[in-house]
């Protein structure tokens, strides 16, 4: 066996393990793998977040929400379909009327929506007569008139001090009084529309 004569290796080259690689050039490129992370690339990765996702709605003020629920499921499932769009049709009003009243007494302003909301009030009652039937409103649903009538002072009082916070608490008891009025008032369908009796062939 011959060794090879140590004076042909230099000191670095002898310090260097046999399965370690030469130093690279300087200026020489990196592999892909090996380049740092910092430095700017021409594709941009998509992550999930680069997508927003969709603002929820904004809960809307509703201030007669028993009432609004009661007129919905009669003119679904009720008696005297016609009549209860119009009930339907008169909560609506008489809500949309309420949140524009709402919103001038909290900015303090006497506008024309201040006193559009009476007249409402009044059509609301007006339908809602109509459709339990008069005989009963002013008869055995008397009570629930009265609670109604009352609760409709209370707000127009909250109306003319100028009291958002007032005018809010009295609209509770109003729709309160008022779903009352309409789930109570209704009348069964046998009633509305009597069954005909007529007679049979062999009678």
């Amino acid at each position: 066996m011959f060794a090879l004569p140590m004076a042909s290796l230099t000191p670095s080259e002898t310090a260097r393990p046999a399965n370690e690689t030469s130093p690279r050039q300087e200026g020489e490129a990196l592999p892909p793998k090996h380049r740092r992370h910092g430095r700017s690339s021409s594709h941009t990765p998509l992550t999930t977040h680069s997508v927003p996702s969709a603002p929820s709605p904004a809960p809307t003020t509703t201030f007669l929400p028993l009432t609004t629920e009661a007129a919905l499921r009669l003119s679904r499932t009720g008696p005297e379909h016609n009549r209860a769009l119009v009930l339907r049709h008169r909560v609506a009003e008489a809500d949309a009327a309420a949140s524009r009243c709402w919103t001038a007494l909290l900015a303090g302003c006497d506008s024309t929506a201040r006193r559009s909301l009476g007249p409402r009030l009044r059509q609301l009652s007006e339908a809602t007569s109509l459709y339990v039937g008069t005989r009963w409103w002013f008869n055995d649903g008397s009570a629930h008139r009265r609670r109604v009538a009352q609760s409709q002072v209370h707000i127009e009082d909250a109306i003319a001090d100028g009291d958002g916070q007032e005018f809010a608490m009295a609209f509770i008891g109003y729709d309160h009084a008022m779903a009352s009025a309409v789930v109570c008032g209704v009348r069964p369908l046998d009633e509305i529309h009597p069954p005909q009796h007529t007679r049979s062939p062999t009678q």
